[in-house]
C-alpha cells in the first residue's frame, strides 16, 4: 500500500465496506473466527457441547467461509479423510442435519435459512443484518487498499482501523494445526501485521509519531519478524522524545535478528538491518 495526498474521508457505502461491527447492531447472526470461536443466533450464543466434536468443527469451517458456498469434497477431505466417499457423504450429510437443528431448532426439516444446499456445495448463509469478523476484515483491507491507491489516507486509516479492531487473534485457535485452517490463519495473521504496518508509515508520514509507535506494536505483536515496523517504531519513538522505548526497541530488534542467525547491518538508526545472503 501506498499513499498520496493528504486524503479524504471515504463513506461506507455498502457491504463491502467496514463499520458494520462497529455499529452496535444486535444482528440476527453473529460470527466470530478470530481469537476463538463464537456464534451467537438471534441473541443466543450457541452451545458446542449439544453436538459431537467432528459436528462443530464442521461449523467452524463453514463459519470461516460464511456466506461462500464450500464443496462437500473440500469438507470430506478436511474431516473425513479417511473414510470411503460413500460413507464420508453421509457423515456429512448428518453432521449438517445436526447443524440445522443447533442452529434452528425451531425450524421445520428441510426449512433452514442459515444451512443451505447448492447442488454439491454447502454454505453458511449470512442474512443481510449478519456479521462475520472475516467478512468484516476482508472488507476493511480491501477498502484500506482503495483508500491508499487513492490517495485518500483518512480513509485508509479509517479502514485499517476496522480491519485490526476484527483481528482480536489468530484464526480458530480451538484447531490447532488442522490442514484446512493453518494456510488461512497464517494468510490472515500476515494481513493483519501488514495492516497494522501500514497504519503505522501512514501515522508517521503525517507527524503523528504517537499514533506510529502504537500502530508499530501492534504490527509486531502480531508478526515480530516485520523488518519496517521495527524501523516504524524506532523512529517514531525518537521523534517524540521518548529514548528510552527507542532504545529498548533498538535491542530487542537486535535480540530477533540475532535469534535467527541472519547477517546484517547497522543503518543511520542504530537498527541492525537484513542483508541479502
Amino acid at each position: 500500500m501506498s499513499v498520496r495526498g493528504d486524503g479524504r474521508l471515504l463513506r461506507s457505502t455498502g457491504r463491502d465496506e467496514p463499520g458494520a461491527m462497529a455499529r452496535g447492531d444486535s444482528p440476527s447472526l453473529l460470527v466470530r473466527c478470530f481469537g476463538g470461536f463464537r456464534m451467537r443466533v438471534n441473541g443466543r450464543d450457541l452451545d458446542g457441547g449439544r453436538v459431537r466434536p467432528r459436528v462443530y468443527t464442521l461449523l467452524r469451517f463453514l463459519a470461516l467461509h460464511a456466506g461462500r458456498p464450500v464443496h462437500r469434497e473440500h469438507m470430506l477431505d478436511a474431516l473425513w479423510p479417511n473414510l470411503q466417499h460413500p460413507a464420508g457423504i453421509r457423515n456429512l450429510q448428518v453432521a449438517m442435519s445436526n447443524l440445522r437443528a443447533l442452529l434452528e431448532p425451531d425450524v421445520p426439516r428441510g426449512a433452514s435459512r442459515l444451512i443451505r444446499r447448492e447442488g454439491a456445495s454447502y454454505l453458511l448463509a449470512m442474512p443481510t443484518d449478519g456479521i462475520s469478523d472475516v467478512r468484516e476484515f476482508e472488507a476493511a483491507i480491501r477498502a484500506a487498499r482503495r483508500g491508499c491507491e487513492a490517495g485518500r489516507a483518512n480513509a485508509a486509516i479509517e479502514s485499517l482501523h476496522v480491519a485490526l479492531a476484527q483481528y482480536r487473534g489468530e484464526l480458530l485457535p480451538e484447531d490447532g494445526p488442522a490442514e484446512w485452517v493453518v494456510a488461512e490463519r497464517e494468510r490472515y495473521r500476515h494481513e493483519a501485521a501488514a495492516a497494522a504496518g501500514t497504519l503505522a508509515e501512514i501515522e508517521l508520514a503525517r507527524n503523528r509519531p504517537g499514533a506510529a509507535a502504537d500502530a508499530a506494536r501492534r504490527s509486531l505483536a502480531i508478526d515480530s519478524f516485520r523488518d519496517a515496523s521495527w524501523q516504524v517504531l524506532v523512529e517514531a519513538s525518537q521523534r517524540a522524545g521518548h529514548a528510552a522505548d527507542a532504545e529498548l526497541a533498538r535491542r530487542e530488534y537486535h535480540d530477533m535478528l540475532r535469534s535467527l542467525g541472519l547477517p546484517h547491518h547497522t543503518d543511520e538508526l542504530g537498527l541492525e538491518r537484513f542483508t541479502a545472503s
